[in-house]
């Protein structure tokens, strides 16, 4: 059975005589809980706007000039020089602009920032290297992933994840086996990748392809609707030239 109203009317009179008695105190300790909370977001808010400032000055600072410096560094502390070749012109300065967001990748290079970028030529001519070295960066760190140790991997467990929400190059694509066995199964592990990137929206800008293959070369490995996908995702920058490698 319920408590008889009369004794309800009762508790809340005695409820409203010590509120009221205590209003004072009541109203202080909720203007201090309500300061505090104030003071918690103020705090918050403040950190994400440095936070914010911060990646802000980062990017200021990370321009076409400051990933030029890297490759220069690199080479330098690799090999004791830093001498462009004209094959590498063209190459070096469209990596500057698009990884150092520099507009002139598209008003002078006529590139799109939508897309990635797919760099082909021959070997010898400096593509991984020139990637690897700007690969440490602040802003986009990229993992290179040589295609000949996705093909190892495949052949033993039949599969290579990457994770797709970094910055990625695939390395020398075109001299893995294709298909890879794995215990008597094709495994097509490039198209497969491709496809699924593409179908699932991956921005197509987080994504660098090394090769050997011109357009004919990709198409005759892995068909003409990956090479139109490629197409569509990817800035051509083509290296033509001899080797350096000495």
């Amino acid at each position: 059975m319920g408590e008889h109203p009369q004794d309800i009317e009762l508790k809340w009179d005695s409820y409203k005589d010590s509120l009221l008695e205590n209003y004072d105190t009541v109203l202080a300790d909720a203007l201090k809980r309500k300061i505090r909370a104030i003071g918690i977001e103020y705090d918050r808010k403040k950190r994400e706007d440095e936070e914010v400032e911060k990646w802000r000055e980062l990017y200021r600072q990370c321009d076409a000039n400051y990933f030029y410096n890297l490759i220069k560094r690199h080479f330098l502390q690799k090999h004791g020089e830093f001498k462009i070749v004209e094959s590498q012109q063209d190459f070096i300065k469209s990596i500057c602009f698009f990884f150092g967001n520099d507009i002139r990748f598209e008003s002078e290079l006529g590139f799109s920032f939508k897309k990635g970028l797919m760099i082909a030529g021959d070997a010898g001519l400096g593509k991984t290297e020139i990637i690897k070295a700007i690969s440490q960066n602040p802003i986009f760190p990229i993992q290179v992933y040589p295609m000949g140790r996705i093909c190892d991997k495949v052949k033993e467990v039949g599969k290579f994840s990457i994770n797709p929400y970094g910055m990625v190059m695939l390395d020398d694509v075109g001299t893995e086996q294709n298909p890879i066995k794995h215990y008597g199964t094709d495994i097509f592990w490039f198209k497969e990748f491709i496809e699924d990137y593409y179908s699932q929206g991956q921005p197509f800008t987080r994504l660098i392809i090394t090769t050997n293959c011109d357009g004919n070369g990709i198409e005759q490995l892995y068909g003409n609707r990956i090479r139109d996908r490629l197409r569509e995702m990817m800035n051509p920058i083509l290296l033509e030239g001899e080797s350096l490698r000495k």
